[in-house]
């Protein structure tokens, strides 16, 4: 497939099914969304944990937006989210300077042209 797609799971038949026909199976499929992989998008269908009747096997199917961060103790967990936020408002505070350079430079303009 893709490098980008991860698929897990496992089907077969269950054990004690009103029919042998009955295919289960749980799969959790993971779409890497960024370079690092740590930015996923999950789909899933898993059997529940909880069965309210003998008849039938229920399954939960669900979809979700996971971040994941690998890290050794607490304190190098701590290290690597301040080491993101700072890298993000970095990146905010470059934009908002390049957008107020746009808006002086647009006002110049402005102001040049109603002198004439």
């Amino acid at each position: 497939m893709s490098d980008r797609v991860i698929i897990n799971g496992e089907i077969g038949v269950p054990l004690g099914a009103q029919t042998q026909s009955s295919v289960i199976g749980e799969v959790k499929i993971e779409f890497l969304l960024n370079k690092e992989g740590n930015f996923r998008g999950v789909i899933f269908n898993r059997q529940n944990e909880i069965q309210y009747s003998t008849d039938e096997i229920g399954y939960t199917q669900g979809g979700a937006l996971t971040y994941q961060v690998n890290f050794n103790n607490l304190n190098d967990l701590i290290t690597k989210l301040k080491r993101k936020i700072n890298k993000s408002n970095k990146e905010g505070v470059e934009e908002k300077v390049k957008n107020m350079k746009k808006i002086k430079k647009d006002l110049n303009k402005i102001d040049d042209n109603s002198g004439d």
